[in-house]
């Protein structure tokens, strides 16, 4: 059985929305500058050019205030939604991005995409932004009890504590992510047990803590979508 896309303690109930056309869109997680939402098509729906229209139309109405991210996660008629499994496969997943530029940036992903992938997508480059700049990184609490993906980040330590759950542990100049391994789409357990400092890694994670400070502190739980490391290892 399979990880839960967002684990029940997290589920913090938005706003809802029933369009003229039949998709239910939903908010799930909202804070001031980043949310993430949740798209079920109705019986017969697709997720064509003038749907996906709609849906940027929706996500803008529901994105009050300054909003720095949002994600959307389109899935297919009778869906769970993220209530259900990691291993659901999208029609569509929506990031708008913001951090001060005239124009949002929006991007849809509608190949091979899963509710794995769902969650406020923060790399390097963007968590060292994050930390360094005084005025944004009063932000940084907001991900608490938000989905993330941690991505591309390289692997500092791979452990096991006493219960016999699996950490993987990020560090940067700007920030330490410490990280519980819960499942996977993509690798066995035996897979990711084996991977070694150096690795590039990308997370799927619900934020647990965050002590905002210089290095940023972040606790979590997720599961890994990839995994990338020097010489094929």
């Amino acid at each position: 059985m399979r990880l839960p896309a967002l684990v029940v303690a997290a589920c913090v109930l938005g706003s809802l929305s029933l369009s003229a056309q039949g998709h239910v869109f939903t908010q799930k997680f909202n804070s001031m500058h980043y949310s993430v939402n949740e798209v079920i098509l109705g019986p017969g729906e697709t997720l064509d050019a003038a749907r996906k229209s709609r849906i940027e139309e929706e996500e803008a109405a529901h994105a009050r205030g300054l909003k720095y991210q949002t994600v959307t996660a389109v899935f297919p008629a009778g869906a769970r939604g993220l209530a259900g499994t990691i291993n659901q496969p999208l029609e569509g997943l929506l990031t708008v991005m913001n951090y001060g530029g005239k124009k949002p940036e929006v991007s849809w992903r509608t190949e091979n995409v899963s509710a794995t992938d769902v969650g406020i997508p923060l790399n390097r480059d963007l968590l060292r932004t994050l930390v360094d700049n005084r005025i944004i990184s009063k932000v940084l609490t907001e991900f608490a009890g938000m989905p993330v993906i941690f991505s591309n980040l390289e692997l500092e330590l791979n452990r096991v504590d006493f219960r016999g759950t699996r950490y993987y542990t990020f560090k940067d100049r700007s920030y330490v992510i410490d990280s519980a391994i819960i499942d996977s789409l993509y690798y066995t357990r035996d897979q990711r047990s084996r991977v070694v400092p150096g690795c590039k890694v990308s997370v799927m994670a619900m934020v647990d803590h965050v002590l905002p400070d210089a290095p940023l502190f972040v606790t979590a739980r997720g599961a890994v979508n990839t995994i990338s490391c020097p010489n094929g290892k």
